[in-house]
C-alpha cells in the first residue's frame, strides 16, 4: 500500500519540509527563487493530496513519514539540468527588499502582514506622492498657459 506522501511532487515535499522548519510562504519563496503565490499553490495541492485540513496538518504528515517510504525523486540528469537553469536572484537594495515585503495582496490570508506603523507609513507615502504629482501637474499647466499666452 502506498503512502499518500508518495503522490506529492518533489517540489511539494520540499516546500512542506521548509514550512515544517517554521518558514512562511514569503521566506520559502525567497529561498527557492519562486513567488509566494507559487509556494501557496504547491502547499494547497499538497494539503489536498494528503487529505489534510490545514498547512500545519500537512506538515505533521510529512514529519511522520517512515524513513523506509520510497519517495520518487527526479532522475539525476533532470535534477542537474534543472539546477543549472535555476536563476539566481541578484542582491537587492534594502529599499527594494523592504518594498517587496509590502503585502498589499493577502494571498488567501485573512489579513495582510503589515504592522500598523508600516500601514501608516505607506498611507503617508501615498499621500505625499499624490501631492507631488498634483504640484507637478499644476506647474506644468501654468507653464503651458504662459507659453500659450506668450509670457515666456
Amino acid at each position: 500500500m502506498s503512502h499518500p506522501i508518495e503522490q506529492l511532487s518533489p517540489r511539494e515535499r520540499e516546500i512542506l519540509e521548509l514550512a515544517g522548519r517554521g518558514l512562511r510562504s514569503k521566506e520559502i519563496a525567497r529561498e527557492l527563487g519562486i513567488s509566494p503565490r507559487t509556494v501557496d499553490t504547491h502547499i494547497a495541492r499538497a494539503i489536498s493530496t494528503l487529505g489534510a485540513r490545514s498547512r500545519l496538518e500537512a506538515v505533521r504528515v510529512i514529519e511522520q513519514v517512515p524513513a523506509y517510504v520510497d519517495l520518487p525523486t527526479e532522475p539525476p540528469e533532470v535534477a542537474s539540468s534543472i539546477s543549472s537553469m535555476t536563476p539566481v536572484a541578484p542582491e537587492r537594495s534594502p529599499l527594494l527588499r523592504w518594498a517587496s515585503e509590502l503585502s498589499i495582496f493577502r494571498n488567501g490570508k485573512e489579513n495582510n502582514e503589515l504592522t500598523v506603523v508600516r500601514r501608516l507609513a505607506w498611507i503617508l507615502a501615498g499621500a505625499l506622492a499624490i501631492i507631488f504629482i498634483f504640484a507637478q501637474l499644476t506647474t506644468g499647466l501654468r507653464v503651458a498657459q504662459e507659453i500659450a499666452l506668450g509670457i515666456r
